[in-house]
């Protein structure tokens, strides 16, 4: 169950077991089977792949899922988390960047280059913010695309750095 905390869930969530209904437990074996599934529909956003990665038959999730109202609950909170967890990796690399090993012919590491991601932050923006959504004619809706530059220009400082350099982050 640690894979909870690394997804952003309480190992204490109190999820009403007792209101599932009895044949979503028997498709899922336990409570435990439950919380497995929910979550890597939290690390995968999707019910087909953590079933999946369950050994579940993802055909018949999606029924399961539709006739208990307790488990689609909390199958729309996991990807609610999922959705969250995205959104903040494409955050961080939009504005505060990532760190690439570039190494030589040899396969040795000689240093890491600063980068940041232009369409990741391009893509946080769109999705949280309507001013940078792409009207239908392909245009950026307002003065958006001139703000975009501007916060580009102050962010692409890209930082060479030698690896093992005791600067290096």
């Amino acid at each position: 169950m640690n894979d909870l905390k690394q997804v952003g869930i309480p190992l204490d969530l109190d999820i009403p077991f007792e209101e599932l209904k009895p044949k979503t437990l028997e498709f899922f074996g336990s409570n435990e089977r439950v919380l497995e599934f929910l979550t890597y529909v939290c690390r995968t956003s999707t019910t087909g792949l953590a079933g999946t990665k369950m050994g579940i038959n993802f055909f018949l999730l999606p029924s399961v899922i539709k006739r208990d109202k307790c488990l689609k609950k909390y199958v729309g909170m996991a990807k609610e988390v999922a959705t969250e967890v995205a959104e903040g990796l494409l955050f961080e690399r939009g504005v505060y960047g990532y760190n690439e090993d570039v190494y030589d012919e040899s396969e040795k590491k000689i240093k890491v280059i600063h980068k940041y991601s232009d369409s990741a932050l391009r893509d946080y923006l769109r999705a949280n913010n309507p001013k940078y959504r792409t009207k239908s004619n392909g245009q950026v809706a307002g003065s958006a695309k001139k703000k975009n530059a501007s916060v580009r220009l102050e962010l692409l400082n890209f930082k060479e750095e030698k690896a093992g350099d005791e600067n290096s982050t």
